[in-house]
């Protein structure tokens, strides 16, 4: 059963921030069973940007050790349909969240920023909703080719992607990184693709 409620969100401003100026909007998307404080460090990590940085957290919560680790999609053992429906209507929690902060900040445009199953959201939003984002920057995932018509992909050709994948993941295969670029680049995306020796 669908539900709506209200899910934490972290929001990093510029230290001299003027809320009459346009600044870049970059909504974060965690990885699997992280969280949006953790990921929203890379504020601080990247050397405070002159960026507006929002890190979402993802709506299914569940037990990671001692801590809430959360997910973009759920699943249940006796619905196959639970999976790709909830990746969907958090998809559309995402587009929601854009445009909420889009009216509340003053912005010049927007990207969506993901790693691991975040990237894999990442795409599947920007390729939902492409009139809210310029771009996607998304590291160590993929897309489900599946998830769209054509068409859906067609309309979707301007959004600019950059991508990057370590040779030596082994939670995400860089197998999946690689066919996502070439796919897309097929599809008339325009693609720049980085890819590093190392890991997830």
């Amino acid at each position: 059963i669908e539900a709506t409620c209200l899910v934490p969100g972290y929001v990093r401003l510029p230290a001299d921030y003027d809320s009459t100026r346009a600044y870049p909007l970059v909504i974060g998307l965690h990885g699997y069973g992280a969280n949006p404080k953790s990921f929203a460090r890379l504020y601080e990590r990247a050397g405070n940007p002159d960026i507006i940085y929002v890190c979402l957290q993802a709506p299914y919560a569940f037990g990671a050790g001692r801590d809430l680790g959360y997910s973009w999609s759920t699943w249940n053992r006796d619905d196959s349909t639970v999976d790709k429906r909830s990746a969907v209507l958090s998809s559309d929690y995402i587009a929601d969240a854009a445009r909420e902060l889009g009216a509340r900040y003053h912005t010049n445009g927007t990207w969506l920023l993901g790693f691991s199953q975040g990237c894999f959201m990442a795409y599947r939003t920007g390729i939902a909703h492409p009139d809210l984002f310029k771009g996607t920057i998304c590291f160590g995932g993929g897309l489900d080719t599946m998830s769209f018509s054509s068409a859906d992909y067609a309309a979707a050709k301007g959004l600019r992607v950059f991508a990057s994948h370590g040779k030596e993941d082994r939670m995400v295969e860089f197998k999946y990184g690689t066919s996502t670029r070439d796919f897309l680049k097929r599809k008339g995306f325009g693609v720049t693709w980085a890819e590093f020796k190392g890991g997830h």
